[in-house]
């Protein structure tokens, strides 16, 4: 078989960040390529967070960023998880 393949022009916009027909801008920004030093068990388990809260990496990190979503150290998280625990108990 011999000639060229035929490019659909549909193919091309989709390359073109914010230009794709078929999804809507997210970001007033376009993003840019960036770069990260991880363990592979931080990496998975970035990755596993970001898949819980229905989010690519990419957009995990830009919606963390914006202060969107807050990461909490563990201890803090108890010391949160306890005190609505008490407020919960004086309630009843």
């Amino acid at each position: 078989m011999t000639g060229k393949r035929k490019i659909n022009p549909v193919s091309l916009q989709n390359l073109k960040p914010g230009q794709s027909p078929g999804r809507k801008r997210l970001h007033a920004s376009l993003k840019k390529g960036r770069s990260i030093t991880a363990t592979d068990e931080g990496w998975k388990g970035f990755q596993d967070l970001a898949k819980s809260f229905g989010f690519s990496v990419s957009e995990f990190v830009d919606q963390i960023g914006l202060g969107n979503l807050t990461v909490l150290e563990t201890d803090a998280l108890d010391v949160l998880q306890q005190a609505i625990a008490e407020a919960r108990a004086t309630k009843s």
